[in-house]
């Protein structure tokens, strides 16, 4: 390695971690190079060096938001993860139900954060949907769904709704028959689906005062990404936007880990959540069990 390459290579890391929240070794130097080759070469750049000097140099922040989304390029893909989904639809979505049979609740708020180009937002939003189509209480309206990502380009298809057939294949082709359209060469998702989810540009750093309270929040396969630091002091401000009995739903591999003050996991054998800490145990929903920490990280 260059030291001139080897030079930029450091910053970017520094910056990464620093400035971004993300963690990323020297040994992934090739990494950052492939991601980061075409914002480089858009900026009219030579090199990851002079990258990271002009993104410190900007007030507007657009090229650090660039640089993050191309460094956390996610995968997603429809209801993905059959635990989750089998929580979410098994669990908690009949004891939302329940709730609003017994006028206790009034609507269902979710948080799709990191949704990338939104196909999770959308499974969640098709799920409600269905159910609400043989439910006596549930109807549609009582979806609020919010979904963000820092990608300006991922959050632009998500609100258009609009998916190519290579993203299409793994969804069940009844669903996709009943929720979408053929929109010359993509498919266009239904406008009663897209009316109960709202995409915005966000950035997990900024401050989520104002946000929520939501009754799941998911953070699915991104925290990955983030420095332990910013793990610590992401998953702090979560707490902040559940509701009581609220839900947090990470990635299937995923451990809030050195970040789980405060928190405490609940496993009810299809996939492990988080609720608050200093909630009252009883919120759980019938099956749920707690499960500690400690066990699941072993």
């Amino acid at each position: 390695m260059s030291p001139t390459r080897s030079d930029g290579y450091r910053l970017l890391r520094d910056y990464l971690r620093g400035d971004c929240g993300l963690s990323l070794s020297m040994a992934k130097l090739h990494v950052a190079e492939a991601r980061l080759r075409d914002l480089v070469r858009a900026e009219d750049l030579d090199d990851l060096g002079a990258l990271v000097l002009r993104a410190r140099a900007e007030s507007s922040q657009r090229l650090k938001r660039r640089i993050i989304a191309s460094m956390c390029t996610g995968e997603t893909s429809w209801f993905r993860d059959e635990g989750p989904f089998r929580l979410f639809t098994e669990t908690l979505l009949p004891r939302w139900e329940d709730e609003l049979r017994a006028g206790t609740r009034t609507a269902i708020r979710l948080w799709s954060a990191a949704c990338a180009t939104g196909q999770e937002a959308y499974s969640l939003a098709m799920a409600v949907l269905e159910r609400a189509g043989s439910s006596d209480v549930l109807r549609p309206h009582h979806l609020e769904l919010l979904a963000t990502d820092i990608d300006e380009d991922a959050v632009s298809q998500a609100r258009q709704g609009l998916y190519p057939d290579f993203a299409m294949e793994a969804l069940d082709p009844a669903l996709r028959e009943r929720w979408f359209t053929r929109d010359e060469r993509r498919w266009r998702i239904d406008a009663a689906v897209r009316a109960r989810v709202r995409v915005e540009s966000f950035n997990l750093q900024d401050p989520v005062d104002g946000l929520g309270p939501f009754d799941l929040v998911l953070v699915r396969n991104a925290a990955a990404f983030f420095t332990d630091a910013f793990r610590r002091d992401l998953f702090a401000r979560l707490r902040g936007v559940l509701a009581p009995g609220g839900r947090l739903l990470l990635g299937a591999t995923e451990t809030l880990g050195m970040a789980a003050a405060g928190w405490a996991p609940v496993d009810d054998g299809r996939a492990i959540s988080y609720r608050l800490a200093d909630d009252d145990p009883r919120a759980v929903a019938p099956g749920m069990r707690e499960r500690s920490l400690e066990a699941r990280e072993l």
